[in-house]
């Protein structure tokens, strides 16, 4: 994913963007309030496509951090001169990753661009003796179009009380109140900018579990909580606030319970396999309650464990689940547990998807209809349909008697959904590595916000 690497002809290539340096600047009309403005639209993550396929841009201030879908990509730091129509973009490369033959550090490229109803046009071409364009209709040059979407990774996804929408990203979280879109992040309060669970209380606290602690949001501030105040790791995957008022965190370290004045560490002894794990045998990735009031974890690799109030219980292979590891655990309408396993370690085993009656567990693989035997998230819909995220090859319905798969096809352009929620209208919406899409009865549509 070069940002920029340099061709035979002398040409310097901005990733599929082919930029010329021999012309940096045109005659034009912008000031330099324009130019300002030019800089926050274009602030956000950016995907679309081009001549070379899909591709990604995020920009975080004067920071550009360009993708490929394939090779080398790179961050540049840069600059919008003012007087020049159409409006153009100068950067100079800081990181190669991974680093290219011919470095192209301290390289300056050039590129023209528009904003429009929140779609961003780049121009790119391939002759250094051209001058930049001076127009979009130009036929003969190539362009880039990307839409805004609201992050890169939505890795969780809530509706609250009121009916906002919260979006769990890589930089924080996002509410949309139906009309906008509004970003929290480390400066507004949170410790770090991941956010992997987000859950409301019964007071209306906003609680988000983080790569750096657990955020509490009380509508106008937050409260932070870290290993200081007794978690047990701050990296957390797994979170729940069970019937008797206690909040569970699964973290990279454990569990930790906490009553609302302690937190007290929960242990749980590593199960009797080998382990396979994705990072460790200690991590937690998903805690429930069911309908009786038992608490199950999913472990890294360790199976899962079920707590009556009094004693753990482990399931694992042995006792008929597809894998051990579980990244995700639902309960549906009829009182059946079902189990993700997502894979695991440096083998990356998937055991596909596994329901629990209470007496004996049937697993689901690629043979039964799954599309990838690593699942990744459940969700059940009011209907009762079961939706499943699959190893980056989009998401499957199971309606009881068969599977079918969303994916590509079907609108899912950045198929590794990662998130799934109805709204209170009966929207379906995923979030997947490339933003949020909502789906319409039949395929799924990319919302953007706008």
């Amino acid at each position: 994913e070069y940002l920029m690497k340099k061709a035979p002809n002398g040409q310097f290539l901005l990733g599929a963007f082919a930029l010329s340096l021999a012309a940096l600047f045109t005659p034009c009309r912008s000031t330099a309030a324009q130019t300002a403005a030019e800089l926050g639209g274009l602030q956000g993550y950016w995907q679309g496509e081009g001549p070379g396929g899909k591709c990604s841009i995020t920009i975080t201030g004067n920071s550009l951090h360009y993708s490929p879908p394939t090779g080398h990509s790179f961050t540049a730091t840069f600059t919008l001169p003012t007087g020049t129509d159409p409006q153009q973009l100068r950067a100079t490369i800081i990181q190669d990753n991974p680093p290219p033959q011919n470095s192209t550090t301290n390289k300056v490229v050039v590129a023209v661009f528009k904003i429009e109803d929140g779609t961003l046009t780049v121009s790119a071409f391939e002759d250094p003796a051209k001058a930049l364009p001076k127009s979009f209709e130009d036929k003969q040059r190539q362009f880039y179009v990307l839409r805004k979407q609201v992050s890169q990774y939505i890795r969780c996804m809530i509706q609250d009380k009121t009916g906002n929408l919260w979006f769990g990203t890589e930089y924080g979280v996002c509410r949309y109140d139906g009309t906008s879109l509004t970003y929290f992040r480390m400066k507004e309060g949170f410790t770090d900018k991941q956010v992997n669970r987000i859950l409301q209380d019964e007071s209306g606290n906003l609680w988000f579990a983080t790569g750096g602690g657990v955020s509490r949001y009380d509508g106008k501030s937050f409260t932070n909580f870290t290993v200081k105040d007794g978690l047990s790791d701050n990296t957390i995957w797994g979170m729940l606030k069970d019937s008797k008022g206690n909040f569970w965190f699964g973290t990279t370290a454990g569990v930790s319970r906490y009553d609302g004045n302690t937190f007290t560490r929960f242990p749980i002894p590593r199960a009797d396999v080998e382990y396979n794990s994705r990072f460790n045998p200690d991590v937690v990735w998903s805690i429930i309650e069911d309908k009786k009031g038992n608490i199950w974890f999913g472990m890294d690799g360790g199976g899962a464990r079920k707590y009556d109030g009094k004693s753990l219980t482990t399931y694992t292979k042995k006792d008929g689940l597809g894998g051990n590891n579980i990244s995700c655990i639902l309960e549906d309408k009829t009182g059946r547990l079902w189990f993700a396993d997502g894979g695991g370690g440096l083998v990356r085993r998937a055991g596909g998807l596994s329901r629990y009656d209470g007496k004996s567990f049937t697993t689901f693989t690629e043979k039964d209809g799954l599309r990838s035997n690593a699942v990744h998230t459940l969700f059940e819909d009011k209907s009762g349909n079961l939706w499943f995220a699959t190893g980056g090859r989009g998401v499957c319905r199971y309606d009881g008697k068969s599977f079918v798969t969303f994916s590509e096809e079907e609108g899912l352009d950045w198929p590794l959904v990662q998130s799934i929620l109805e709204d209170r209208a009966g929207r379906l919406w995923v979030g997947c590595s490339g933003g949020v899409y909502r789906f319409d009865g039949t395929k799924f549509v990319n919302f953007t916000g706008n």
